[in-house]
């Protein structure tokens, strides 16, 4: 994704996948740590947990502390490494639900608990939104609804939640909290047709990477969106359309495949 950009800048054209590689063993020695403790004890250590993530979410806005880029502050910079709090939060607002369903093992949710840990998602949640991150926004409420939902949560009471989070998501827009950019990328995909060339930009360029790709791609760092730069950050965001682009559909099924594969593995578990 980023070979020829670095080229360009005369710097190390494997810089970011090194940095991928240091990543991918710091995690499978993380993974083999896990590997060998008993996720029962996180029980104990929830409240330890959620009040740790919840600390890092307020650090990071501290100007100083946090690191800030295109609009948004939601991580500190590290040896090289962006250590992202809003990650973390997820594992922890699971841990913490997960401790305190725990509890109700022998009778359903009452309308008072269901309340109350509403409360445990808000203040991550939040604190997730105004830095602003959308996406982790609505993952982390997804996390609570499908956790409400396997603990034996009522059918009225995830109804009336619903209608609450619609309500909250209608207020954000009516009292200007959502930004104009953010509105933008909304319309573009809403009515694209409407939507002023330059904020459909993102949109049209992944699009024509993806398209241009065919049935086999361009081909291993021959892929003209990518080598030009035309796709924006295309390394992260958009790094799908790489793979549209130089290997095609057959490419982007097998790698669609493999989130598939994860996701079957995940729900077995």
């Amino acid at each position: 994704a980023t070979n020829q950009t670095l080229r360009q800048d005369r710097l190390d054209p494997f810089r970011r996948v090194n940095r991928q590689m240091v990543t991918a063993a710091i995690g499978v020695v993380l993974i083999l740590v896990m590997a060998t403790f008993d996720y029962r004890f996180l029980k104990v250590y929830a409240g330890f947990i959620y009040a740790g993530v919840v600390v890092a979410l307020l650090l990071v806005r501290v100007p100083f502390l946090g690191s800030s880029a295109a609009g948004a502050q939601r991580w500190f910079e590290a040896g090289g490494f962006q250590i992202t709090p809003s990650e973390f939060a997820k594992i922890g607002l699971i841990v913490m639900l997960a401790a305190s369903l725990s509890e109700m093992k022998l009778s359903l949710p009452t309308i008072q608990d269901v309340i109350r840990l509403c409360g445990v998602v808000l203040v991550p949640l939040l604190l997730v939104f105004i830095q602003p991150d959308i996406g982790t926004s609505i993952v982390m409420v997804a996390i609570a609804a499908g956790m409400f939902l396997v603990a034996g949560v009522r059918g009225r009471h995830l109804g009336a939640l619903v209608v609450i989070c619609l309500v909250l998501i209608a207020a954000a827009f009516q009292l200007g909290v959502i930004r104009a950019y953010q509105l933008d990328r909304l319309r573009a995909f809403v009515d694209r047709e409407n939507t002023p060339e330059d904020v459909r930009y993102n949109l049209d360029q992944a699009e024509i990477a993806v398209g241009s790709g065919g049935l086999l791609g361009q081909g291993y760092l021959h892929g003209r969106q990518t080598t030009l730069d035309y796709v924006p950050e295309q390394h992260t965001d958009f790094i799908f359309t790489v793979a549209g682009e130089e290997f095609g559909f057959v490419g982007a099924v097998f790698v669609l495949t493999l989130y598939a594969l994860l996701l079957w593995r995940s729900i077995r578990i």
